[in-house]
Order: C-alpha cells, then sequence, then structure tokens
C-alpha cells in the first residue's frame, strides 16, 4: 500500500536523518570548510533540505531513447512540462516532485525554494537555471521518491551546439546526490557519442549506483535482440573502466502492449526486477545517507592532511612560488608520503589531475595549517556517531518489539507503488492469476483460507494485550494451554504457528494455533504435519517453518562465553605486544576488535566468474536474496555478505565498514573504491542465523585482467580469508584454467590451506569418464599453483536446485554434496575452537615478530652510521632471520615473508622500533601454555561423559547446527526415499526425536561407539547413572533395543534417553509399547509384534 505523509512522518528514518544533520555541523562541516572541500571537490557544502531528501532516480541517455515515457509509465499518467517525440524533445533538467496540485515550478524559483534540496545547482548560472524546472504532481510513487529526467544527450554534429552550461557537470551534481542512475539506451541506437562519453566519464565513483536499461527492444526478434545486447555491452566496456559487468534490464518501457511476443516471458521478468529494485529504495534512505556521508568524511580527511602537509613544506619568507610549482610537479610523490603516514587508502584520494589544476589557481601559504582536534572529530564520526547511529536502524539483534519500535510501524508503507500492466505482455489480469508480478487482483500467493477467521479473532487478539503487535510467549502459552489439550499436542501446535520462528505470536500465527486448537478440539481432527500453504497468511508464505532457535538460545551456547574470554586475554596479553612491535603495520593487518571474536563463522566462496558462487548460495539458503544477479556473464560485480536480519535490504560498504555489530570495520583501509564494490545483502534466514555468507567478484581471465578495479583485489580477498572459517575454491567442469588473477588470488590464501576446500561445479554435464579426466585435470592444475604437498579435498557435483541433467553419478553426487553440507552444518560447533587456533596462529607471529624488531633494534649504533647499518641489515635480512630461529627456537613458518618484509622494512626507522620486552614474550607464552589449554577444557572432547557434555553445550548444542538444502528429488529419487538433509515430514519418514537425535549426537560419540554401537557395558552404566530403578531399566532397555541385537546404535540410544527423561523429568509412566512417531523409521519395518512379546517377557 502507498505510503501517506503521516506513515513518512512517523518513520524513524526521519529521525536517523535529522541526527545525521548535527553530525555533519558540528564535526565534518568545519573540515569542510577549513580545507576547501567545495573548491576542489566542485561540490558544495550539505544543507539540511539534502538530508530530508527523499531517494531521487536520475534518468540519462541520447534524446529519443524513451526516458520521459519511462517516466509516465512509472507513474502511470502524463506530467506538467512532458513532451514525447523523435526529436530532441526534453530539453531540460526536470525534477518530477509530489504536491497537491498540478504545476511547473521555474529552475530559479526551484533552486531558492526551501523544501527542494536544489541550492546548489545555483553556481551553474542563470543560463542552466532557465533550462531547469520542477514538474509538481499529486502521485502516490513522487509520495516516496524524487525522479530527475535529464536533457537528452546529443550526438553528431548537434553535439557541436553549446547549451551554454557545462551539461556533465551538472549531471556530475545530480549523480553525486541520486541513490539510483538509470542509463538508457535505445536497441536502435546504440552509438556512444562524444557527449554520452564524456558524462559516462563523470558517474566514475558511482558504479554501484549506475543500472542499464535497453528500451523498445519488442520491435526486434531474438536473434537480433541477442546482437544488440551484446554490442551494447561491448561498447559500454570500452566506455567504462571497471572489470564488472553492469546490470542491463532488457525490455519496453511504457504502457502500450508489445509489438512481438518472442520475448514476452524475459521483459516481464526484467521488469519485475527493475521495479523491485526501484521499489525498495525508500527503505534504504537512511542507510544510503550514512553510506554518502561516510565516503565524503574519508575524502575530507585525505583533503585535510594534504593540505595540511603542502601549508608545511612552504618557507616562511622566499621562494614561495618556485617551491609551491616543485610540490604540484611532484603530487603523486606527495600522495604517497601522506598516504604511507597516515594509512589511508588510494581511493580517498582526489583525482590527481584534477586536483593539481585546481591548485594552480591558489596559494599553498594561504592554505590553513592541519589541525588535528578536527581530524579527531571526523574520526569520531567514523568510529562512534556513525556506528550509534546504524544501531537505531534494524538487525538481526531485534526481537519483534524493538523491531517494531525502530520502524515506527511505518515499515509497511515504505515501498514505492509500481506499474501493474499483465495485459502489456499478452497475457489478462481475469486469466492469469499469476502473470502480474507487481500486484493485480488477488491472486493465489494472496488468498488466505483463515481471512473471515482473522477478522472474527481480531478483538480477542487485541484482548490479550499484544506489545507492539506482538503476543510474548508467556502470553501465547497461557492461551494455549486453557485449550485443556496435552503437552506435546500443543508443542506441535506451536512449532507450525510459530511461522517466523521468533518465539513471538504476531495476529496471523494466533489465527493459525487457533484454526489448528478448534480443529482438534471440535472437530477431532489429527494435527498435521505441516500448515496448508492456503492456512499461511500472504505476508507468512515465505517465512520458513523449519524449526531453529533463535539469537536467545544462540546467546546461552558456551561459545559466546569462550569468545568473552578470548577478548580478555588478546587485550591483556597480545594486544600490547602487537602495538609494540607494529604487527599491524607489518602484515597489514589491523587489530582485531570485539565484533571479530563475537562474530558467527564465515564461510567465502571465490571462484572465476560463472562457476556458480550465487547459484550456490541461492540453494543453501532456499531463495534469492537482495542483490543477487546469475549470468554467464561476470554479474557479481561486488563483495556481497549475506547476514541474518529480520527485513530484506541491502547496506552499502561505506556503512557496513563502520556498522557496529559487524566485524569489517578493517575493510575501511582499501578505500572508498573498494568499499563501493561491497555491500551487506540482509535477509531473514534460518541458515543466516548460524553463519554469514561471503559472495566475491568473478574473478576475471584473459584480456579482462588489465582492466583495474580500482582497489586490490588479493589483498581484499586475503583480509576476509583471514578472518573466515572456511573458503570455498569454486570451479566450473568446462573451464578449468587458472588465470593470472586466480593464481595472485590462490597465492594470497598461503597460510590458509587448512580452511580451503574446492568444488568441482556443474559435473552433471559430463559423463563419468570425462568425469574422471576433468577431475584429474584439476588436481593437476592445482597442484602446480599450490605448494602444499597435502591434497585439497574436492567436492565434485552440481550444486543447484535444478535435477541433474544426467544421472550417470548421482549416487557420487548425492554422497559429494551430502559430505559439503555436513562440513558447512557443524562449523558453528567448532567456531570457538578455529577462534582459539587462529589467534594461537597470530601469536606465533606476534613473537616472532617481536623477537626480530629487537634484534635489529639491538644491532643499531647509538650515534653515527644508522642509515648505513639499516641498509646492511636489510641486505643481510635472511641471515638474521637464522640467528633469531636458532637463539629463540621458532620455527620457519613463523616468520614472515622476507621479501614483503623487507620493503616494510624500507619503510621504516629502526631507531624508533621499541627494545625486546621479556615481560611481554612471558604473557605471549602464557597464553599458548597456560590461558588457552584451559579454555579448551571448556570444549566438548572425547574424555566427556554424557553429563559433562550437556553441561558444556548448555543444553544448546542444538543450536549450533546450520539447516541446510533439502532436495531429494535431485538425484532422482522422491524425498520420501532418501533425503540426508531433512526432508518434508510425512507419515512415513516423520521422527519425533529428530531434534534430540542431533542434539545427542555428540554426547554419543563421546562415549566410544564401536563401529557405530554401543557396547551392551557401555549402554548399562549409561542408564544406571539416570538413578533409575532396576526393574524401570530393564522395561526401557526393551523398548530401546529395537532390533534386539543387544547393542544400541545412535537411534537407539536416542529412544533410550528420551524415556529415561520422561520418566526422570516429566514423571511419566514407561509405555507398553513405543508409539510409532517414536520409533526410528529405519526400524519401523521390525514387527510390531517382537515389542509387544518382550513386554510381556519382561512383566
Amino acid at each position: 500500500m502507498p505510503l501517506t505523509s503521516n506513515d513518512e512522518a512517523s518513520n524513524k528514518a526521519s529521525i536517523v536523518s535529522g541526527k545525521l544533520k548535527a553530525i555533519y555541523k558540528t564535526n565534518i562541516l568545519p573540515a569542510e570548510k577549513r580545507y576547501q572541500y567545495d573548491f576542489f571537490y566542485e561540490s558544495p557544502f550539505l544543507t539540511d533540505t539534502e538530508f530530508d531528501a527523499k531517494p531521487s532516480v536520475m534518468l540519462v541517455g541520447q534524446y529519443s531513447v524513451g526516458k520521459t515515457s519511462f517516466i509516465r509509465y512509472m507513474l502511470g499518467r502524463d506530467f506538467p512540462g512532458s513532451r514525447i517525440g523523435p526529436e530532441p524533445t526534453t530539453d531540460r533538467f526536470t525534477c518530477l516532485i509530489n504536491g497537491p496540485e498540478e504545476r511547473t515550478i521555474p529552475g530559479n524559483a526551484l533552486s531558492v525554494h526551501p523544501d527542494f534540496p536544489f541550492r546548489g545547482l545555483e553556481r551553474f548560472g542563470v543560463s542552466f537555471l532557465s533550462r531547469f524546472e520542477g514538474s509538481q504532481v499529486p502521485s502516490s510513487v513522487l509520495r516516496s521518491i524524487t525522479l530527475v529526467d535529464t536533457p537528452g544527450i546529443l550526438s553528431g554534429e548537434k553535439q557541436r551546439v553549446n547549451r551554454g552550461y557545462d551539461f556533465t557537470k551538472v549531471v556530475a551534481w545530480f549523480a553525486e546526490r541520486a541513490d539510483l542512475i538509470l542509463l538508457m539506451f535505445d536497441a536502435h541506437k546504440l552509438d556512444i557519442s562524444d557527449e554520452l562519453k564524456a558524462t559516462i566519464d563523470v558517474l566514475k565513483g558511482h558504479e554501484d549506483k549506475i543500472r542499464c536499461i535497453l528500451n523498445k527492444a519488442d520491435q526486434i526478434n531474438r536473434q537480433q535482440l541477442m546482437r544488440v545486447y551484446g554490442a551494447l555491452l561491448w561498447s559500454l566496456g570500452k566506455t567504462i573502466s571497471s572489470p564488472e559487468v553492469l546490470r542491463v534490464y532488457v525490455g519496453t518501457f511504457w504502457s502500450e502492449p508489445l509489438q512481438n511476443l518472442d520475448n514476452a516471458e524475459l521483459f516481464e521478468q526484467e521488469e519485475k526486477d527493475l521495479m523491485r529494485d526501484l521499489a525498495i529504495l525508500p527503505r534504504q534512505s537512511a542507510v544510503r545517507k550514512i553510506n554518502e556521508l561516510v565516503k565524503r568524511i574519508r575524502k575530507v580527511k585525505a583533503l585535510a592532511y594534504i593540505i595540511g602537509y603542502l601549508k608545511a613544506q612552504m618557507p616562511a619568507v622566499m621562494g614561495k612560488e618556485k617551491k609551491q610549482q616543485k610540490l604540484i610537479s611532484d603530487m603523486p610523490n606527495v600522495f604517497r608520503t601522506i598516504m604511507k603516514k597516515h594509512n589511508l587508502a588510494p581511493g580517498d584520494f582526489p583525482d590527481i589531475n584534477k586536483f593539481s589544476d585546481k591548485l594552480r589557481e591558489t596559494k599553498f601559504s594561504e592554505f590553513q595549517t592541519l589541525k588535528m582536534d578536527q581530524i579527531q572529530l571526523l574520526e569520531e564520526c567514523l568510529s562512534t556517531h556513525l556506528p550509534q547511529l546504524m544501531e537505531e536502524l534494524p538487525s538481526e539483534k531485534d526481537n519483534p518489539e524493538t523491531l517494531r519500535a525502530k520502524l515506527g510501524d511505518a515499515s509497511i508503507g515504505s515501498v514505492v507503488p509500481l506499474p501493474t500492466r499483465a495485459g502489456k505482455f499478452g497475457k489478462s489480469d481475469e486469466n492469469n492469476a499469476q502473470s502480474n508480478p507487481f500486484g493485480a487482483s488477488e491472486t493465489q500467493d494472496e488468498y488466505w483460507a483463515l481471512e473471515e477467521s482473522a477478522e472474527r479473532l481480531r478483538s480477542s487478539f487485541e484482548a490479550l494485550g499484544p506489545v507492539g503487535g506482538f503476543l510474548s510467549p508467556q502470553t501465547a502459552k497461557d492461551v494455549l494451554l486453557k485449550t485443556g489439550l496435552g503437552k506435546e499436542q500443543l508443542r506441535h501446535i506451536w512449532n507450525l504457528s510459530d511461522i517466523d520462528r521468533d518465539g513471538y505470536f504476531d495476529h496471523h500465527e494466533y489465527v493459525v494455533a487457533m484454526f489448528l486448537c478448534d480443529a482438534v478440539i471440535q472437530k477431532g481432527r489429527p494435527i498435521p504435519f505441516e500448515v496448508e500453504i492456503k492456512m499461511k497468511s500472504p505476508e507468512k508464505k515465505q517465512k520458513t517453518a523449519a524449526a531453529s532457535l533463535g539469537k536467545h538460545a544462540e546467546a546461552i551456547n558456551k561459545t559466546s562465553l569462550v569468545s568473552e574470554k578470548l577478548k580478555a586475554i588478546y587485550k591483556d596479553n597480545i594486544l600490547p605486544s602487537e602495538k609494540r612491535y607494529q604487527y599491524d603495520f607489518f602484515y597489514d593487518s589491523p587489530f582485531l576488535t570485539d565484533v571479530e571474536f563475537d562474530a558467527k563463522p564465515h564461510v567465502m566462496l571465490i571462484g572465476q566468474y560463472s562457476v556458480g558462487k550465487t547459484s550456490f548460495i541461492k540453494y543453501m539458503l532456499g531463495r534469492d536474496f537482495p542483490g543477487s544477479r546469475i549470468g554467464p556473464e561476470p554479474t557479481t560485480d561486488k563483495f556481497a555478505c549475506l547476514i541474518n536480519g529480520p527485513e530484506e535490504r541491502t547496506i552499502p560498504g561505506n556503512a557496513l565498514s563502520v556498522h557496529p555489530d559487524f566485524p569489517f570495520r578493517g575493510l575501511e583501509r582499501f578505500g572508498v573504491s573498494f568499499l563501493s564494490r561491497f555491500e551487506g545483502s540482509q535477509l531473514p534466514s534460518s541458515v543466516l542465523r548460524s553463519i554469514t555468507l561471503v559472495d566475491t567478484p568473478g574473478i576475471l581471465s584473459g584480456e579482462k585482467q588489465r582492466v583495474n578495479r580500482g582497489y586490490d583485489f588479493t589483498k581484499v580477498a586475503a583480509w576476509f580469508a583471514e578472518r573466515c572459517d572456511l573458503i570455498l575454491l569454486m570451479f566450473d567442469a568446462h573451464k578449468l584454467d587458472i588465470s593470472n588473477e586466480l593464481k595472485a588470488t590462490i597465492d594470497a590464501l598461503k597460510g590458509h590451506e587448512d580452511k580451503t576446500r574446492c568444488i568441482l561445479n556443474k559435473a552433471d554435464q559430463i559423463n563419468r569418464q570425462q568425469l574422471m579426466r576433468v577431475y584429474g585435470a584439476l588436481l593437476w592444475s592445482l597442484g602446480k599453483t599450490i605448494s602444499s604437498p597435502e591434497v585439497l579435498r574436492v567436492y565434485v557435483g552440481t550444486f543447484w536446485e535444478e535435477p541433474l541433467q544426467s544421472l550417470d553419478n548421482a549416487d557420487l553426487f548425492e554422497q559429494e554434496e551430502k559430505d559439503l553440507m555436513r562440513d558447512l552444518a557443524i562449523l558453528p560447533r567448532q567456531s570457538a575452537v578455529r577462534k582459539i587456533n587462529e589467534l594461537v596462529k597470530r601469536i606465533r607471529k606476534v613473537k616472532a615478530l617481536a623477537y626480530i624488531i629487537g634484534y635489529l633494534q639491538s644491532q643499531m649504533p647509538s650515534m653515527i652510521g644508522k642509515e648505513k647499518k639499516q641498509q646492511k641489515l636489510i641486505e643481510d635480512l635472511p641471515n638474521v632471520f637464522r640467528i633469531v630461529m636458532k637463539k629463540h627456537s621458532l620455527a620457519t613458518g613463523d616468520f614472515p615473508d622476507i621479501t614483503k618484509f623487507s620493503e616494510k622494512l624500507k619503510e621504516s626507522k629502526f631507531t624508533e622500533f621499541k627494545t625486546l620486552k621479556p615481560d611481554q614474550i612471558q604473557l605471549l607464552d602464557d597464553c599458548l601454555n597456560i590461558h588457552f589449554p584451559r579454555l579448551m577444557e571448556e570444549l566438548p572432547s572425547e574424555k566427556d561423559n554424557p553429563e559433562t557434555l550437556r553441561a558444556k553445550l548448555n543444553d544448546a548444542n542444538g543450536t549450533c547446527a546450520v539447516p541446510l538444502p533439502t532436495r531429494g528429488g535431485k538425484f532422482g529419487k522422491s524425498d520420501a526415499q532418501i533425503n540426508p538433509f531433512g526432508s518434508t515430514v510425512n507419515a512415513e519418514d516423520y521422527w519425533e526425536l529428530e531434534e534430540s537425535a542431533e542434539r545427542l549426537r555428540e554426547s554419543f560419540e563421546a562415549l566410544g561407539p564401536v563401529g557405530g554401537f554401543l557396547s551392551p557395558k557401555t549402554a548399562k552404566e549409561v542408564l544406571l547413572k539416570t538413578g533409575l530403578q532396576k526393574e524401570q531399566l530393564r522395561d526401557i532397555w526393551n523398548l530401546s533395543d529395537v532390533d534386539r541385537d543387544g547393542y544400541f546404535d545412535h537411534h537407539e540410544y536416542v529412544v533410550a534417553m528420551y524415556l529415561c527423561d520422561e520418566v526422570v523429568k516429566n514423571g511419566m509412566p514407561i509405555p507398553v509399547e513405543l508409539p510409532m512417531s517414536i520409533i526410528p523409521p529405519s526400524k519401523r519395518h521390525l514387527s510390531k509384534e517382537v515389542f509387544v512379546d518382550a513386554r510381556r517377557d519382561s512383566l
């Protein structure tokens, strides 16, 4: 539904904007004024209206590509000042804004209007302002976004006509403030003129906001469309320096029916994707504003250091002009000096050519000196104020009450109402209920069988006093207990009703629960294994019904206690040495923060483009995720971290790098160029409650490698590798070549071989003989690339949801996928051990570095010859390493790479190194000899019996597994036949103790089963510890030992523990026979009479 003005006012995003204004005026604006940010970046100071502004979408393209028609299509109507024709009809910049009446507002008036963020346009003069206007129209779309229509870009002879203002600079002004830039092309007119090329050039740095539209595509056939699409990307590839392929939406974006229906399905899906991208803009507005401000702060900070440095270099009296000219000529070296001294990223610096031109217009002697208190204010924005603001936005830590409070009850309305035109694609709304992706007449997805019940039960729901629209667990429990149903029945009803698995009942879930209770009590129906789709409200149909515990259960897991102790050990014993011996500088690895210790396990996917990384993630999640794109071209053009959260949204990289809940602050060092290619994809997911997935850009090959990404890809990959728990290196069975960039990336993973696994994907498209050859060829190539003598584990298969193309290797692929999923599923259980492991590796490096720095410092003369001695020590570094290694009994692997370390030493002064402090070395040894061994004792081990194991895991090990894909049919088998990952429950394979079995797996393994079985003696000792009487234990044994072989396998052990718990904890009698739901499915083929006879014998 459209968002009303009152709804907008209540949206908490406006509160965030108000705080951003205060932060900008107090902390940032003084530095911008002092160091002339507006002059050097040609970007005026920000005003209040720019913080309050709605998201804006700018349309750019040559004349007659359909920009104005596209806007009319979105609005569903004409707008004041619109003109359409084959000639250049749009001759001005037009901003479409919401208002109570239709009118045009001239540019001069609009630029001084207090309600709109256009004051900065005054700098372009009267000639421009006479070609600028506002078009005000009452529109539900414009309540949420502002559209900017631009003049058609000219080509050929027309380019020589002087517009009277600098067109590209105006476009750059709007681009900096836009949330989305749509670059439009006509399928019949793909040439990129000089003016269009110049316009695309000024969009540099905003690639993350650019999307392309190939319009009027219904006028060509399918074969022509492929050629036109390729020609467009060919032209764009030569114009845009980025190696990542821009997203191009193909279709015909106006209200008229398609002229040719050959590509109707493609165009419908493309339009649906584009409209979805537009619809979610308002939800992301607050995050985008934070993101843009973070980028701006980084630029201001770099500018301050540059201006301060230039000012400091100027002579006090004579030779000022000569010195200034020399500094301008030496600007590349100036940039390098500042970058190194203040640890800044290259992407934070201005364009060196444009900046040099600006410097020639100034006098360095008039520059302001560097004020460190202003730098501190900028740092506080990045480290304190903006992270605090991010906490006011929805995150995965929210429960229903805090989420509702943050969203201000306006989350439902914070979308853009967009076109609904099913008939355009050759379908009627009446006959094709599923033909309208934007919401036509009621469809199957919108039908809810309990609609009337919901209305009838609304008053009773409200009478229970919901908070923020939710009943607390206790209130909901009290309501269910009043029905008089049994505990087991109510537990099953709760699991079915709590669809989004948050432990609370909203109105719709309450209705489902009441329906199920009534069906049992009044109509005597059995409780179903799962809720029919028609019983779920439309909003809940996308929610998973998988039984998994949330953050509250995770919080009690003992691994979090281990993390807390690790933090304390790191801060007290390790961090002082890291600072003293400059570990962060020599290893390019920042000091660890609390969020890195609290972080969930990370899984990073690396591979060349089109190997199936994004498809693999979709397979694991069982759904799409925000920002996902799949295609044969390099579609993933950024690093994307998939994180759990209450709502779907993308978080831009600059904002994510300062977010207090995520361990990405260290990525700031890679600068704005990288952060614009980094984003978080947040969505509610049971998988992401336990792990974080990192999708990476497709690694390039051949000619594409020569294109500069704008950041160091391999260094970023190395940063993530150091923090990941698992690295999946993916290969396509049809594309095994290892390019230079892929080889450099694999080299950057050195030292993390224990975390690296390989996936040979798309293997169902080749036969068994070919598979053997491909598998061997892959290991041959990897063997030449990776120096480790151990063979990497390679999982072979096809990792997506579609059935196999060939079933020749189905059994192999099924087993391989099972192995991979098991490795992924147990990551959370191993997270504490992995954190200790990584910290041990880090301590060894710190210790070796301390001895090296201490040795080098001790060799320096006290008076003269320091530089000469330093040079000699650097040249003799191999011998230095050998001396230190031998003297302190250190391992070779603990030492840094000698080449890189030498380069770092050349940037240092040995006389400034700190002396070796034996007490700090002792603290490091204490970690290895005392603290970590004690921590390891608090984690599960083979010495544990079931009681100590349960105490260590705090009964929460059920939360320490990742729910993974269920796709039995993929391997040519039905889910009922076999599904190793837990298929949809049915009468044949449903087992009530499934969750208990997972929870008790580790305690079973701790008892030392031989061949998967506990001996009679071991099983007897376990049962005796329960304290039950001998007669009771005999009955429990007879019921549990289902196959009557005198041994307990895992499933029989689970049944025995369940029966003991029922007697000891719940006071239940031992049953005469096991209910069918308690008997493991694999043992139900045994005769029921066996159990009855056994029971009679025992009596």
